[in-house]
């Protein structure tokens, strides 16, 4: 029974650490085929859209945020660049990948 365990927790540990970097693995994977899905099916939609934004402001949401309000400063087939100013009057910039765009709105007011 201990010969078991002397075997068996190392085995269990490989095990493990097998299936983080196949995880891993499988991410980065998933992550190419979508780019090739994109760039053969030719789907530029979102990047056309998002081109029509450019030096207006918007809200964008994202993954790891809530609806900021942006200038959208430039656009490519895969990325956004946007631009803000926070509380203090420091400009803030950042390249956003089309991926991690969940939202964007766009508020125009009604004239009186």
């Amino acid at each position: 029974m201990e010969v078991f365990g002397m075997i068996g927790f190392p085995l269990a540990i490989f095990a493990f650490i097998i299936a983080i970097t196949n995880q891993k693995k499988c991410s980065k994977l998933e992550k190419q085929l979508k780019k090739l899905k994109r760039k053969t099916k030719g789907d530029t939609s979102m990047s056309r859209l998002i081109k029509n934004l450019v030096g207006q402001k918007a809200f964008v949401i994202t993954a790891d945020e809530a609806s900021v309000e942006w200038e959208v400063l430039d656009a490519d087939e895969e990325w956004i660049y946007l631009s803000r100013s926070d509380k203090k009057g420091n400009i803030i910039e950042k390249y956003v990948p089309f991926d991690e765009i969940k939202a964007i709105r766009r508020q125009i007011m009604a004239e009186k």
